[in-house]
C-alpha cells in the first residue's frame, strides 16, 4: 500500500515529460504506455484514484504532465477524480478518454473545457492534444510568474 491508503503506482520515469494513466485495464495500460514511449514520453500508471491524486499532488514525486483518464462508465470515479484536481490544481491538462458510441452527457457541463478523445486511440492526435494542453499549461504558469 502507499502512504494515504491507495494501491501501490507504477512509475516509469525515464524521460521528460510524463503521462499519469487511470482508469484502464491492465492491456489498456501496456497499450497506451507503449504508443506513449513511441511519442516520446513516459508514463506513470496509477491503479486507483488515491494513487492518482498522490502523483498529481507531487506528493514525494514529481507530478505528471498530463492526465489521462479513463470515463468508461465502469469507471464512475473519473468524473469525481477531475472534480478534485480541477478544484486545487486549476489549469492541470487532462484528457478524457470515453468508449466509441458513449453517452455524450459522460462529461457534464462543468468538464466541458476538457479535451475527450473516444477509443480506439489516434496516437497521432493524442500527442497533439497533449502538446496543446502543455503549450497553454506552461502560458498560464508564466503568466502567474509575472
Amino acid at each position: 500500500m502507499s502512504p494515504g491508503g491507495g494501491k501501490e503506482v507504477e512509475t516509469d520515469r525515464s524521460r521528460k515529460e510524463s503521462v499519469l494513466l487511470i482508469g484502464f485495464d491492465t492491456s489498456e495500460m501496456e497499450l497506451l504506455s507503449q504508443g506513449l514511449h513511441s511519442h516520446g514520453y513516459d508514463s506513470i500508471r496509477a491503479s486507483d484514484p488515491i494513487g492518482a491524486l498522490e502523483h498529481v499532488y507531487g506528493m514525494g514525486r514529481t507530478p505528471p504532465d498530463v492526465l489521462l483518464i479513463n470515463l468508461n462508465p465502469v469507471h464512475r470515479s473519473g468524473l469525481k477524480l477531475i472534480k478534485i484536481v480541477r478544484a486545487f490544481r486549476q489549469g492541470f491538462p487532462i484528457i478524457a478518454i470515453t468508449p466509441l458510441g458513449a453517452d455524450s452527457r459522460i462529461m457534464d457541463i462543468e468538464e466541458s473545457s476538457i479535451p475527450t478523445m473516444h477509443g480506439p486511440i489516434d496516437f497521432v492526435q493524442l500527442n497533439k492534444n497533449i502538446q496543446a494542453l502543455r503549450a497553454v499549461a506552461k502560458a498560464v504558469v508564466k503568466g502567474r510568474a509575472s
